[in-house]
C-alpha cells in the first residue's frame, strides 16, 4: 500500500513538473509541447535560461552536470525578474519553485535583460550580487566530491559488523571423556574462506580432531590445521576454504574441534580465538568483518 502510495505521489510530481515546463516556456514564447520531448526539452530549458544550447554536452558529465544545472536555474530565475534566493529555491525545491514560475504572475523579460546587460557590459568595479550562487555552487561541487572519495574507499563486506563467530561448548564436561566445539558461524554473505586461532588451556583440554563444517546445507572443509607452535597444546590454527563455489551465505558452522578433557574435576578452560589472527573473506578477496565470540568449559 506505502509502495502504490509513493508511486502515486512520483507521478503526480513529474506531471506537475511537466505542465510548468510546459507552461515556462509558452511564456518564454517557446513551444510549451517541448516539454514532454526528451533532451529537447533540457534544450529548450537552456535557451529559456539564457544559456548556450551546446552546455546540454556538458549534463552528460559527472560532476559538470551540477553546476551547469545550478547555472540553469539562475538564468531561469533571472529572466523572470527573480533573485538569489528563488534560484536557491528552483535548486533544493523545484518542485515547488518551478510551478510558482509557471503559475504565477511572473513575465519573462529574458530578451530585456540580455540587452540591458549588453547596454551596461563594460562596466568595471562593481561587485557580483551573486556571489553567494557560486558559494553554493562550489559547496555542492566539494561535497560531491568528497562523497566520491568516501565511496571510492576500498570497503569490507555489506555484512560488515553484522556477522557473529562464535564457540559452542558444553558448559561442563566429564574428566576422561570427549566433547565436540562447533565454531559458528552467523549473518555471513558470499564466505570463501576463513582463518581462525582457537587458545584454550593445555593443562584442561588437549586437541584430539578437528573436521569441517557447514553453512546454508554447503560445505565447509578444513584445508589445514595445526598447533601453533607445531606440535605443542594450547593454541590451533585453522583453514577453512570453499573452493570452486561463488561464496555462500546465511549461517551454520565453520568447523568441529574435539577435545579431549585431561583435567580434573573443578578445573575450568576458556575457549577463545586470538583478536590479531582472525580473518575473513568473501568470493571477491574483500574482508567480511565479525564479531568473534568464545566460550568456556568446567570439568565436573
Amino acid at each position: 500500500m506505502i509502495l502504490i502510495f509513493l508511486y502515486f505521489v512520483y507521478f503526480a510530481v513529474l506531471a506537475l513538473m511537466i505542465v510548468s515546463n510546459w507552461l515556462v516556456f509558452t511564456k518564454a514564447g517557446r513551444p510549451g509541447w517541448a516539454a514532454i520531448i526528451p533532451i529537447y526539452n533540457t534544450y529548450i530549458l537552456l535557451k529559456v535560461a539564457g544559456k548556450p544550447g551546446w552546455w546540454l554536452i556538458g549534463l552528460f558529465v559527472p560532476l559538470v552536470d551540477l553546476i551547469i544545472w545550478i547555472l540553469i536555474y539562475d538564468g531561469l530565475a533571472k529572466n523572470f525578474g527573480h533573485g538569489v534566493g528563488f534560484t536557491v529555491g528552483l535548486i533544493f525545491l523545484p518542485f515547488i519553485f518551478l510551478p510558482i514560475l509557471a503559475f504565477g504572475r511572473a513575465e519573462y523579460i529574458g530578451k530585456a535583460k540580455e540587452i540591458k546587460g549588453q547596454q551596461e557590459e563594460g562596466k568595471a568595479g562593481r561587485p557580483s550580487r551573486r556571489w553567494p550562487l557560486y558559494a553554493i555552487a562550489a559547496f555542492i561541487l566539494v561535497a560531491i566530491v568528497a562523497i566520491v572519495v568516501v565511496l571510492l574507499q576500498p570497503a569490507s563486506s555489506p555484512e560488515s559488523g553484522k556477522v557473529t563467530v562464535s564457540i559452542e561448548a558444553p558448559a561442563t564436561v566429564s574428566a576422561g571423556g570427549e566433547f565436540v566445539a562447533t565454531v559458528n558461524i552467523s549473518g555471513v554473505k558470499n564466505f570463501d574462506s576463513a582463518v581462525y586461532d582457537v587458545t584454550y588451556d593445555p593443562m584442561v583440554l588437549e586437541v584430539v580432531a578437528i573436521n569441517g563444517g557447514t553453512v546454508n546445507n554447503t560445505e565447509v572443509p578444513v584445508d589445514m590445521w595445526d598447533f601453533i607452535p607445531s606440535g605443542e597444546q594450547g593454541k590451533v590454527r585453522i583453514l577453512n576454504n570453499i573452493p570452486g563455489t561463488p561464496g555462500v551465505s546465511g549461517l551454520g558452522y565453520l568447523s568441529e574441534i574435539r577435545f579431549k578433557v585431561v583435567g580434573a574435576s573443578g578445573d575450568t578452560s576458556g575457549l577463545g580465538f586470538v583478536p590479531q589472527e582472525v580473518s575473513m573473506a568473501d568470493n571477491a578477496a574483500k574482508d567480511i568483518l565479525a564479531t568473534w565470540v568464545g566460550d568456556s568449559i568446567t570439568v565436573q
